[in-house]
């Protein structure tokens, strides 16, 4: 009962240091990320490079797959990369963290929205229902 207790405390204590100081701690994991990954680059490229050699087969075969069976989608992506820069903020929510470009259809490349990312994950059913639709 007692370790209950001092969790629980923790817990709380915790969860309290957390919101009070949430920017440093992201700040502080985002650079130790990529000072993590700097110093670790060359293995990381080195162990994917092994990986390719040892399996020709999955790694030739997922990439030529996916191409050939997205060419409109891969297209737009293309057009849009080019073509079209992200707004300040998203469109649904008006946030301006986290910004992605949505196409609404794959066919008309140039139909492209910014949206921070939860809603685009949404947007592609991530969680919830479709909260805009776009109509043309």
């Amino acid at each position: 009962m007692r370790k209950e207790n001092q969790r629980e405390i923790w817990k709380k204590a915790s969860k309290k240091y957390y919101e009070k100081n949430k920017k440093q701690i992201i700040e502080k994991k985002k650079e130790y990320s990529k000072t993590r990954y700097l110093e670790k680059k060359e293995e990381i490229y080195n162990n994917i490079q092994k990986w390719k050699k040892e399996n020709p087969e999955k790694n030739n075969g997922y990439g030529k797959k996916y191409r050939d069976n997205n060419k409109q989608k891969i297209k737009a992506r293309y057009k849009a990369n080019y073509n079209i820069k992200l707004k300040s903020c998203c469109e649904i929510c008006k946030s301006p963290d986290n910004l992605e470009k949505h196409h609404w259809r794959y066919d008309k490349p140039l139909l492209v929205s910014t949206l921070c990312k939860p809603c685009h994950s949404i947007q592609h059913g991530g969680s919830g229902a479709k909260i805009f639709v776009w109509k043309s």
